[in-house]
């Protein structure tokens, strides 16, 4: 069976917008993905303002990408109770997903700042999903 590659862009999409679009449509472009899976967090560890409530914030992603069949809308953190960690939508979304799918995270810049990743938990191990 032939490996399905598969982006995972996550974040609050509060709101989404025209950049995580063309993120998402160039990543998948030069890295030669199948498809990107936008995932809207719920409960992000890292934000601390107030946010749109998540149901709108995701419907706002199912309507951003509604015409772009490559672009999915993914509710899996909405749908987990708790926080949302990426490393644990990593393996929900490999396990799901089974062994023939290549996840590769698309993360902003901001996020390699040593200081950001202190705060990931699991980092280490996250980086060996991805």
């Amino acid at each position: 069976m032939e490996t399905l590659h598969v982006g995972v862009l996550g974040g609050t999409f509060d709101p989404v917008h025209n950049g995580h679009i063309f993120v998402a449509e160039y990543v998948r472009t030069h890295l030669g993905l199948d498809r990107v899976y936008f995932v809207t967090a719920k409960l992000p560890p890292h934000k601390s303002h107030h946010m749109a409530d998540a149901e709108v914030r995701h419907a706002m992603v199912e309507a951003a990408v509604k015409d772009k069949p490559h672009l999915v809308p993914c509710r899996l953190e909405l749908d987990r109770a708790g926080t949302s960690y990426t490393v644990d939508t990593f393996r929900q979304l490999q396990a799901s997903l089974g062994p023939d799918v290549r996840l590769n995270l698309i993360i902003s810049a901001e996020y390699l700042n040593p200081d950001s990743q202190k705060k990931k938990k699991n980092w280490e191990e996250a980086a060996e999903l991805f």
